[in-house]
């Protein structure tokens, strides 16, 4: 609440990519709520290199859980939203993590 109340986007970005972490093995449905909210926190502020974090770790959740198919296609948007912004080294993990699930 406080990167809120200071305005500071990014770092409420971050906090939430911590908690979602922390409630992955806890509360699943609430670590995707979680991320999901980060996703669009990073659209909002034009962060491409935290939409593709919380898009990595959404990914990660769905593997986890057995959703191999919403998995690799959360992985596919990050792979392209990072070839689209010429990240080089998220592209070649998230290539990895796609090519690996499909």
């Amino acid at each position: 609440m406080l990167y809120t109340d200071l305005g500071n986007r990014l770092g409420e970005i971050n906090v939430l990519l911590r908690l979602a972490a922390v409630l992955r093995e806890l509360d699943r449905d609430r670590a995707v709520k979680i991320l999901n909210d980060a996703v669009r926190l990073s659209i909002d502020i034009g962060n491409q290199l935290a939409r593709i974090d919380a898009l990595d770790a959404l990914g990660d959740i769905y593997m986890a859980s057995g959703d191999r198919k919403t998995a690799a296609d959360v992985w596919s948007s990050a792979l392209r939203t990072a070839r689209e912004h010429g990240m080089p080294r998220e592209e070649g993990k998230l290539a990895d993590k796609v090519r690996r699930v499909r």
